[in-house]
């Protein structure tokens, strides 16, 4: 093999360590908006889930109506 190539491959092994070693932002903002995301899901799942066990199954193109306030229990 050509020195050349034997120099590449090694300026090319220390890139690579270089990048992982370095801060990733916008990986870490996409992770962040991804869990955000999640989140919303998770909640949104457990707002059916209510609206279904109050009776109010309503079709996905129409906005049901909110729920009645109910006084809590714990907080009164």
């Amino acid at each position: 093999m050509s020195d050349n190539y034997k120099s590449y491959a090694q300026k090319m092994a220390q890139l690579k360590a270089e990048r992982a070693a370095a801060p990733h932002p916008l990986r870490e903002a996409l992770e962040e908006l991804l869990m955000s995301v999640k989140w919303c899901e998770t909640i949104w799942a457990i707002e059916d889930r209510i609206e279904k066990s109050l009776g109010r199954n309503c079709p996905p193109s129409a906005l049901c109506p909110p729920a009645p306030l109910v006084k809590n229990e714990w907080h009164g």
